[in-house]
């Protein structure tokens, strides 16, 4: 599946707000400002862009820490 604006394959953070997101990826609704969408929406998509930032920057150490917390 692709995004309509940007014709970018979904990711995985996309695939999981596809609901909310309606067809588009979360970078191209960040970059719309998150027009057309509901409050909660808006906050779905924002919390989920977070998630994906901290992944991004996150340690070693924080990742095995991370792991270790899901077993």
């Amino acid at each position: 599946m692709n995004c309509q604006i940007c014709d970018a394959p979904f990711r995985t953070g996309d695939i999981r707000m596809t609901q909310e997101l309606r067809g588009i990826c979360l970078l191209c609704a960040e970059e719309g400002d998150f027009y057309g969408m509901t409050l909660e929406e808006t906050a779905r998509c924002v919390a989920m862009i977070r998630v994906i930032n901290n992944l991004k920057t996150q340690t070693p150490a924080q990742a095995r820490h991370l792991k270790d917390m899901e077993t």
